[in-house]
């Protein structure tokens, strides 16, 4: 005769524990691994089913001694040490870090008693806290706040209270939120034409020791039905910045429409910025829109010069020499007067402006 165990309603699933001799059950120490929790106990020999018994679970239905009374011409009286066939699933994050702005999702099987779903924490190598707020719960999804006095930096161990048997644990460390920006502060190009435009980053946090940033930069690129078009331009992984809380981008760039985005190493929330635009002057343009021919050939002659576009206050060169005595200055019919001209002796002019811009089509 054979004890066995099992699904009343799926006959595959029934499993021998020990044979038995007049209805009492050989003491066996093993463990036995089976598919979906068990409610129905019986006696079999051969294909002959002698008796069978529904088994009726304490509350707490996985606890050591789920006692059972069997009627087999004497009483018998079985006792089990439940313990759970199942692996927690780590639903998010699937890594062992996770940031304190995010929280941990785990998953445990459906098909236990509500009384089974008994979570627990534990900080480093301290004792076990009941986290009673998600009992009878097959998920489990907590943050850092749910976690009495839980430090970043520390692992903290989830489990399933599960009496009688070892359980499957599920640990866990805490980082820093990725930080946050307070400012983008861009840097336009110096010249209509000139790639030396940047930007720097103002944080609101400083970093850590162990951490750093992963950066991507993203340039506009077009418009297309409607839906702004931006590329991806370049990447500076494993970046710092110092106690100012500034980042400065190390790459001279263009004009144009850019976002960053960030993520905190080792662990972060992927962020993306706020748009910011890098410009530049206008093109610096000069015309000369009128030359005095001189009368007698040591006459002095001046120029009238249109001048647009650049920054601040423009320079005029003559053959090579800054015209300073004296500096031409924007008159009242708009054009600069070059004055004092000897005329074999001009040959070329040039305009420039305070950064020393030049006219300059792209």
């Amino acid at each position: 005769m054979y004890l066995e165990i099992g699904t009343k309603n799926e006959a595959s699933s029934f499993i021998t524990l020990e044979s038995a001799i007049c209805g009492t059950a050989v003491a066996s120490s093993k463990s036995i691994n089976m598919s979906s929790k068990p409610d129905c106990i019986r006696f079999r020999m051969q294909n002959y089913i002698y008796s069978e018994y529904l088994i009726t679970f304490r509350n707490n239905s996985n606890c050591t001694g789920a006692g059972i009374v069997l009627q087999a011409g004497q009483d018998v009286n079985i006792s089990f040490d439940f313990a759970s066939n199942f692996y927690l699933t780590p639903y998010t994050p699937s890594e062992n870090l996770v940031s304190v702005c995010d929280k941990i999702k785990i998953m445990a099987p459906e098909d236990y008693n509500p009384e089974f779903y008994d979570w627990q924490y534990a900080i480093g190598s301290g004792n076990w806290i009941n986290l009673t707020a998600f009992k009878g719960n097959n998920v489990l999804e907590v943050g850092i706040n749910d976690l009495l006095n839980a430090p970043t930096h520390t692992q903290i161990h989830f489990r399933l209270r599960n009496c009688g048997g070892l359980p499957n644990t599920l640990t866990y460390v805490f980082t820093e939120c990725s930080p946050k920006i307070h400012l983008i502060e861009p840097r336009n190009a110096t010249c209509f034409y000139s790639k030396d435009g940047g930007f720097l980053v103002e944080f609101e946090r400083t970093l850590t020791i162990d951490e750093k940033i992963n950066f991507n930069l993203f340039k506009f690129t077009g418009i297309v039905d409607n839906v702004k078009q931006y590329q991806f331009l370049s990447d500076k992984f494993n970046q710092i910045y110092g106690n100012d809380k500034l980042y400065i981008w190390p790459d001279p760039l263009e004009k144009g429409e850019y976002y960053i985005k960030y993520q905190l190493v080792p662990i972060g929330e992927n962020i993306s910025s706020e748009v910011f635009i890098i410009d530049s002057p206008s093109s610096l343009q000069f015309e000369i829109v009128k030359a005095d021919n001189p009368k007698c050939s040591d006459d002095l002659v001046g120029v009238d010069i249109e001048v647009t576009g650049g920054t601040g206050d423009y320079k005029f060169y003559v053959d090579g020499i800054e015209k300073t005595s004296p500096k031409p200055v924007k008159e009242i019919d708009g054009y600069y007067h070059i004055i004092g001209l000897v005329p074999t002796d001009i040959n070329s002019i040039k305009v420039m402006d305070e950064n020393n811009c030049i006219e300059k089509t792209l």
